[in-house]
């Protein structure tokens, strides 16, 4: 039965996977189209999107998908069946390729997104939309294949913890805290603690301080964003302490750093 109300746009889930936020140029391509929900990878995983049930599509948006992001779409695939999956990533080899087609992944985009993929993305949409509409759900998708050699993890069990790590790169501007974490993963601050410290081989802090880094050394080389709003997008809002902590990491300012990166690549 169709429970959709007339004039309304369906919902495009839209799942931001990468260390930055989504590229609004993507989004615009669909936008007209459909009425797009952001949510968080947490969101998909903890089962905290109600409207789910309907939506046209769900997009996953990564830089270069790797075993915490590939193990969502196939838990989300499981639980969704009848939901096309969109991959969207910057890096798309062939074996990752290969594990979306078989694991029945919808349809697999390159970034930056060219008008036509996408038009023609928004076209097989709406044809699997339509040939929803009339049914409640399809039978379940089993045997989902395991991951690509190329990005499965070293060991199982990871679970959580490595949502987690995911997490934390991607809520950097909110300051994350152990405890938020550990009640996001449903853990106490103790297991929490103890199992980070196994899986990702340091501290919280420790990986907090280092995912800071990475984020602001990209921007710092790759945008024109003030040293002040970046320090903000990693968790500072006092520019000072944002100065004192990179030269602690880097061992040497914001700014020098971003002079020696643009002058590195006016060399190459």
């Amino acid at each position: 039965m169709n429970t959709e109300h007339p004039g309304l746009k369906p919902m495009l889930c839209w799942t931001s996977l990468s260390l930055t936020l989504p590229d609004e140029a993507n989004v615009r391509m669909f936008a007209p189209h459909y009425s797009i929900g952001f949510y968080s990878a947490a969101d998909l995983a903890n089962g905290a999107i109600p409207e789910i049930s309907t939506a046209a599509g769900i997009c996953f948006d990564c830089d270069s998908p790797e075993a915490p992001e590939l193990s969502l779409i196939s838990d989300v695939k499981r639980r969704h069946p009848s939901i096309p999956v969109l991959l969207l990533a910057a890096e798309l080899t062939a074996p990752t390729v290969t594990w979306a087609l078989r694991s029945r992944v919808f349809d697999c985009l390159s970034k930056p997104l060219k008008a036509t993929e996408a038009a023609g993305c928004i076209e097989r949409l709406k044809a699997a939309r339509m040939a929803r509409r009339d049914q409640n759900s399809r039978p379940s998708i089993t045997g989902i294949p395991t991951l690509p050699t190329s990005v499965h993890p070293a060991a199982r069990g990871k679970g959580s913890i490595q949502w987690a790590m995911l997490e934390i790169k991607r809520r950097l501007a909110a300051r994350p805290s152990e405890t938020e974490m550990a009640a996001l993963c449903r853990l106490s601050p103790s297991s929490f603690s103890r199992g980070f410290r196994r899986e990702a081989g340091m501290t919280f802090q420790r990986f907090l301080a280092t995912a800071r880094l990475e984020l602001a050394c990209r921007l710092l080389a790759d945008s024109e964003l003030p040293i002040g709003e970046i320090g903000t997008r990693v968790g500072f809002d006092d520019p000072t302490y944002f100065a004192r902590f990179f030269r602690r990491e880097a061992g040497l300012t914001p700014s020098d750093y971003r002079l020696g990166a643009r002058d590195a690549r006016r060399v190459g």
